[in-house]
């Protein structure tokens, strides 16, 4: 579903990320684990489109987006939630919710497709006309993913999601991605909780200095001793 082979790329004459392989099959959760600064991010970035490629390829479902632009890539069926949640805070629940959509031709859409995401997120039926600035972290958390799924992507990039969250919130959200297993579309999650992010993801890889430095299945990552080296170091 989703290739990267030996990617490098970084900002200016920064390099961050330095041959860089990873895949993630239709129906995987599999999560990039690191410390900060690691080069994390700008993977997902360089991904979506939002930073250049200097070296290697990229592909979706064998088909090249090395070098594409960040609209072109979203609309092959990437969807990028950005640290930080990125909705737009002026605007209801429900027209943040209706912006996934933007990229499907209209007649496509399906009103059963918003139903279906409010039975997913059975608490925004009763906020659709409130602002999205005044819900909480972790619900604007959760309307950010809300949104992206309404796009139907194939691929699914999900960056911090708990960042600043309450462990309530973080309960939620983990349950939230751990039923997105279910579907047939690739999840690739950036998370500083390594431990909840591997309870949920199928496999890891984990990054250092904008390398893989070590990668398995989640059940035997977990009891890698390497992986705590990795964050201290």
């Amino acid at each position: 579903m989703l290739s990267i082979k030996d990617v490098e790329a970084g900002y200016g004459l920064t390099p961050v990320l330095q041959g860089v392989s990873i895949e993630v099959k239709a129906g995987e959760i599999v999560a990039v684990l690191g410390p900060n600064g690691a080069g994390k991010s700008t993977l997902l970035r360089t991904i979506s489109g939002l930073v250049a490629v200097r070296a290697g390829r990229i592909e979706l479902s064998g088909q090249p987006v090395t070098g594409m632009a960040a609209h072109r890539i979203a609309r092959l069926g990437v969807a990028h939630v950005i640290e930080g949640r990125g909705i737009l805070p002026n605007l209801s629940v429900k027209d943040n919710l209706m912006l996934g959509s933007f990229l499907r031709p209209r007649q496509k859409f399906m009103k059963s497709e918003l139903e279906g995401a409010l039975e997913q997120f059975p608490w925004m039926s009763s906020r659709l006309s409130e602002l999205g600035g005044r819900l909480s972290g972790g619900q604007q958390q959760m309307l950010a993913i809300a949104r992206a799924l309404l796009g139907k992507p194939e691929v699914l990039l999900l960056d911090e999601p708990s960042l600043g969250l309450s462990p309530l919130m973080t309960d939620e959200l983990f349950e939230t991605i751990e039923a997105l297993r279910s579907s047939d579309r690739a999840v690739l999650i950036v998370e500083q909780q390594m431990h909840r992010t591997l309870q949920v993801a199928s496999r890891g890889y984990v990054i250092q200095r904008g390398k893989v430095v070590l990668e398995g299945s989640a059940e035997v990552l977990r009891t890698d001793g390497r992986i705590e080296k990795a964050y201290m170091s």
